[in-house]
């Protein structure tokens, strides 16, 4: 699998196959780690219990034959604090040489 074909999948696919409740895509694009292109993707889910919603940034990077996910969750009013902690954390991600 690449980048481009996790590009290729569809919003709608992504919210179907995620194990939370209540997935709502907000935006995706295209992200660079440690000089490996990759993929961001944030998105909204209800807790378990119904009583939250939460915010969700994940990346999905290729680093030879594996994939890896970061994911950052916070809950919505706590995003403007929580996102500079999490593009914080990625920027300093080195993958295994």
């Amino acid at each position: 699998m690449t980048i481009d074909d996790l590009h290729k999948i569809s919003n709608e696919t992504f919210e179907i196959n995620s194990q939370l409740p209540n997935v709502k895509v907000i935006k995706r694009g295209v992200v660079s780690v440690d000089n490996h292109q990759g993929m961001f993707l944030h998105y909204t889910s209800t807790e378990l219990d119904g009583s939250m919603t939460l915010y969700y940034t994940n990346y999905y990077l290729i680093h030879g034959s594996y994939i890896y996910l970061l994911t950052a969750t916070c809950k919505i009013k706590d995003m403007s604090k929580m996102q500079p902690v999490f593009y914080r954390a990625l920027e300093s991600f080195k993958f295994p040489k």
